[in-house]
């Protein structure tokens, strides 16, 4: 009786477990080689509207010199110039969402991805090393939480923590988990 029970709690807490580690997002890539652009197809499986700021989805390491960085390191390489989807400015501009920093529609470009849909984001390589390996991960709101941590930014660090409650019109701002496929990816 005593081992039907462990193995009912056991199964219990796995379950947790794997329920806990669930991505929101998946994104496939594949890169285009004749034109040298990254593409990341986003594919929201839930039944939530994302407005994504955060992780921008723009900047990448490379592997060997991801390997080598130390703690202390927290900027990624900019490899990549996004061509910008102009429905999701107009969306942002329209529905006068709230961006978290004071200049997003300058330094990214916040991404409206519906429900059980997918859609594609294009950017052009720029100044890469061919035949190189870069991870395709970005810093999820976990890290960037960290991060501000050990800064002393507290004004920022109160904007992060808001957006785990905020939306915009019927959009949840991001604060998932994202997993990429394939996580590396080689350089044409």
């Amino acid at each position: 009786m005593k081992k039907i029970i462990i193995l009912f709690l056991l199964s219990i807490f796995a379950f947790i477990i794997s329920s806990c580690e669930k991505e929101d997002l998946k994104i496939y890539a594949s890169i285009n080689k004749k034109d040298s652009i990254l593409v990341l197809k986003v594919e929201n499986t839930t039944e939530k509207n994302f407005l994504i700021e955060i992780p921008t989805l723009e900047s990448f390491f490379y592997e060997d010199e991801f390997n080598k960085m130390g703690p202390e390191y927290f900027g990624p390489l900019t490899l990549l110039s996004m061509k910008k989807d102009s429905s999701d400015i107009k969306k942002y501009n329209a529905l006068k969402c709230e961006g978290i920093e004071n200049q997003t529609l300058k330094n990214n470009c916040p991404k409206f991805i519906d429900k059980n849909s997918t859609k594609k984001y294009y950017y052009k390589l720029v100044g890469y090393k061919t035949g190189r390996k870069i991870l395709l991960k970005d810093d999820d709101f976990k890290t960037l939480l960290h991060n501000l941590n050990i800064s002393v930014n507290d004004k920022r660090k109160e904007n992060f923590i808001k957006l785990k409650n905020k939306t915009c019109e019927g959009y949840t701002y991001f604060t998932g988990s994202i997993k990429f496929y394939p996580d590396k990816i080689i350089l044409p």
